[in-house]
């Protein structure tokens, strides 16, 4: 179940005909509508939300959009366990580097999505916060490593999913769950400040992509955080 796109919640917003407060409230709403069966929001985040709500600059590029961020990204006040029991307890405190672009252009962060233990797998379930099933159907799963993201995205909870990607993790569960992705090239965006789970393994290096209901979501996404320009020292 699909709710309103990006593009719509950014045009409603910047016309004044509903407001970020409203935007986030439909989100909770489903959240809480669908939390049960798909377990794909790992940490909610919605009552700091709240308080993002009311101070969001409306004529920012991305007002109000609901997005939730991988569980391997850090995002202040929440935790980074990447489904390790070990690494419970200790609080995120501060953002990563794509979670602070995105709140600068206007996002509104929900909360951490669910993810496979370590990030190893294409199958979203670990002993930390659980598994995440498919939108459609709890007979198959959303697919990974950022199936927590493509679960909410298809299920409408969220109309942006933050994720990333080293061998399909983004890719993978966006077709599993039947939305589009955006894996922008390593010198484009960079890897956005994620926790890597294999020491001293900088041959390849994961990116930063996102998930959402359309390409022209995606499209706009890409243009509000200035993606034809390199941030980001490139990999060599």
């Amino acid at each position: 179940m699909r709710r309103g796109s990006i593009v719509e919640i950014v045009n409603a917003i910047h016309s004044k005909t509903t407001s970020p407060q409203q935007v986030l409230s439909e989100s909770h709403q489903r959240f809480r509508e669908t939390h049960e069966w798909l377990n794909a929001l790992a940490q909610p985040h919605y009552q700091d939300a709240e308080e993002v709500c009311v101070k969001v600059d409306r004529e920012s590029p991305l007002a109000g959009v609901p997005a939730s961020i991988k569980e391997c990204f850090a995002v202040e006040g929440l935790q980074t366990t990447l489904g390790i029991s070990s690494k419970c307890g200790q609080v995120d405190v501060e953002d990563a580097a794509i979670v602070q672009r995105l709140k600068a252009c206007g996002v509104v962060i929900v909360g951490k999505s669910n993810i496979p233990q370590a990030m190893y797998l294409h199958e979203t379930t670990n002993p930390v916060w659980g598994q995440t099933n498919h939108p459609e159907t709890k007979t198959r799963g959303p697919g990974g490593s950022s199936g927590g993201d493509a679960a909410l995205v298809a299920a409408g909870v969220v109309p942006l999913g933050v994720g990333n990607d080293l061998a399909g993790s983004v890719r993978q569960p966006a077709h599993a769950c039947g939305v589009p992705s955006l894996l922008p090239s390593s010198g484009i965006l960079g890897t956005g400040g994620a926790f890597n789970t294999i020491p001293n393994f900088d041959v390849v290096s994961s990116r930063a992509g996102f998930l959402a209901s359309s390409v022209g979501d995606l499209s706009l996404v890409a243009d509000s955080l200035g993606l034809v320009h390199n941030r980001e020292e490139p990999f060599r």
